[in-house]
């Protein structure tokens, strides 16, 4: 399960991404090693990516019950809730790209971006 505020995703994510660096610097020092300096945490990054699909759903359907209400959230703070709560937390959806793969069965290929920070101001 795999939820953006009230929309739960047909299918689980294929590839779930979570990405927390640091910022850091680093200074030359006598010897062999530099001086490595941490200034903090970046923003953390959630790549989500998958399939929506649903049996006997078409285009349309799909589009009004994943894709435009996906869209409608973009930039804005949303909650993710995923079946690992590794991932559940309050993020902004930065990207969302969806492909329609071509065949006889209807389904779109999705990749989305949400990033955190320590508090996040929306306009």
């Amino acid at each position: 399960m795999f939820k953006i505020d009230t929309i739960t995703l047909p299918l689980d994510p294929s590839n779930i991404t979570l990405s927390n660096p640091t910022v850091t610097k680093t200074a030359t020092m006598p010897g062999n090693k530099p001086l490595v300096i941490s200034l903090g945490l970046e923003v953390k990054t959630l790549t989500v990516e998958g399939y929506l699909y649903q049996a006997g759903k078409t285009k349309a359907d799909l589009k009004t019950l994943y894709i435009d209400p996906l869209l409608a959230k973009l930039h804005r703070e949303v909650t993710v809730d995923a079946s690992d709560d590794l991932y559940d937390g309050t993020y902004v959806f930065k990207e969302f790209e969806i492909t329609l793969i071509p065949g006889a069965t209807v389904v779109y290929k999705y990749r989305m971006v949400f990033i955190q920070g320590s508090s996040h101001l929306v306009l």
